[in-house]
């Protein structure tokens, strides 16, 4: 504090470690007397690194492989064709800095696909084009 200042005071703190997740905050100012106050409590949710996604070959033909980055525990990834039919479902299980898949498209029409990649940190679909 500044003492028995009559002006508004401005203060601010960065807290450059801060943890993933939920982070509470709170101030304590004491007076000269040894009294004390709590501000209210203010939570920080500190969000990860979004996964990043992507695929190749693209344009495919046998295969494919999908690769996710920076991603915070299992993955859902599912293919669905041009009318919305679920063509491939699988989940890209654990947390690690990259998971990978390889999908054998080899049984699949020639054509445009969507490929969802869902999870924890990341929510991305991209399309797909088989040949």
């Amino acid at each position: 504090g500044a003492g028995n200042s009559t002006k508004t005071l401005t203060y601010s703190l960065l807290d450059k470690q801060p943890l993933q997740g939920i982070s509470y905050y709170r101030l304590k100012q004491v007076d000269y007397d040894g009294a004390f106050e709590y501000s209210p409590i203010v939570s920080v949710n500190m969000a990860g690194p979004k996964a990043t996604v992507s695929m190749y070959p693209n344009p495919a033909r046998s295969n494919v492989t999908i690769a996710a980055t920076n991603m915070q525990g299992a993955v859902d990834v599912t293919i669905y064709n041009q009318t919305g039919v679920l063509v491939y479902s699988e989940v890209l299980g654990g947390s690690g800095a990259v998971g990978r898949l390889n999908v054998n498209t080899s049984q699949l029409p020639s054509g445009l696909y969507f490929v969802s990649v869902r999870g924890a940190n990341t929510d991305s679909t991209e399309k797909l084009i088989i040949e």
